[in-house]
């Protein structure tokens, strides 16, 4: 939440011209067909609840289905946090490679930055929430991780770097 993740993942999918697939997208569709006002608390009551009801699989197909991703295929996947879904994803998007890019940044910075991205205030409950309390633990499985302080240019530039030279390994 407020890290840059959004930012680093439509960047790098246009640099890659590969499809960007969102789990906050997903949510934000189911609540709009549902009728339900899209704020903060809402979104992470719903992701909840989703999860809790499709399960992790279905959550996850759900999620990749939005964007016609097909195994083998590739793609950028915005907004992991939780473990069930990056063990979930390596297995779902077989035979393609899942690598997963941690942006970290203090909760200071997340609240200025939610603040002036959307006038909205972050409270320390919705950084508790349970859709946000595995993020540590995501970034303990992450291939790479990366400061979202820096430079959103320097940011994209290293994380292509590191992918290019995945790539050029292949």
């Amino acid at each position: 939440m407020g890290s840059g993740k959004t930012t680093l993942a439509d960047q790098l999918a246009a640099r890659f011209h590969w499809r960007k697939a969102s789990f906050g997208g997903y949510v934000r569709q189911v609540a709009k067909e549902r009728g339900l006002e899209p704020s903060r608390t809402v979104l992470q009551n719903l992701g909840a609840q989703l999860t809790a009801e499709q399960g992790w699989q279905s959550f996850c197909s759900n999620t990749l289905d939005r964007v016609s991703f097909r195994p083998g295929e590739s793609l950028v996947l915005d907004g992991i946090r939780h473990v069930n879904a990056v063990v979930t994803l390596r297995d779902l998007v077989k035979p393609s490679r899942f690598f997963c890019i941690g942006v970290e940044v203090p909760a200071a910075s997340t609240y200025d930055r939610l603040r002036r991205r959307s006038g909205e205030d972050a409270t320390p409950e919705h950084l508790a929430h349970s859709t946000e309390r595995e993020v540590k633990d995501v970034l303990q499985l992450c291939d790479l991780r990366i400061s979202g302080l820096r430079d959103e240019n320097e940011v994209v530039s290293e994380v292509w770097s590191w992918a290019a030279e995945i790539v050029s390994r292949s």
